[in-house]
């Protein structure tokens, strides 16, 4: 029987790509909790259209059918990029998780502001890095509007 929920299909993914639930959500950019709920069919809780898309990309499934079971699975052959939980320390790991779940908690425009904060910093230190670096020259990737 073909999978009938997004969240069974999701599932099914899953247990395809024979990883951890926590480093599918990592390799999605979330957190494991909120990859809990939306695997969970008693929450009701559908996925956005940012981690749909990233399923579909990283593991090669059909966007159709994993929105919507319209179509062929089609799981290609792809691998993952290496999940930064195999090689970061456990330290780093556990403040990523924290920052995950503070991530999870936020309103959309919340995420929007953070986000632009924090790439505004790293273009910063970058920046910085670079001139410290001895690199000359305008650094048109790194000379965002403030």
């Amino acid at each position: 029987m073909a999978p009938s929920t997004i969240h069974e299909r999701l599932r099914k993914v899953l247990s395809h790509v024979n990883i951890s639930q926590a480093a599918f959500a990592e390799s999605l950019g979330i957190g494991q909790p909120h990859m809990s709920t939306i695997l969970s069919d008693k929450h009701q809780r559908k996925p956005s259209k940012r981690v749909l898309r990233s399923v579909s990309e990283k593991y090669g499934i059909n966007y159709e059918w994993l929105i919507n079971g319209d179509g062929d699975v089609v799981f290609e052959e792809k691998q993952p990029a290496a999940a930064s939980a195999e090689t970061d320390p456990p330290e780093l790991q556990q403040v990523i998780q924290e920052a995950r779940s503070i991530w999870d908690g936020l309103e959309m425009d919340e995420r929007y502001e953070l986000a632009a904060m924090l790439l505004k910093d790293i273009a910063r230190k970058k920046k910085e890095q670079a001139m410290q670096n001895g690199e000359k020259g305008n650094l048109p990737h790194l000379n965002r509007s403030r």
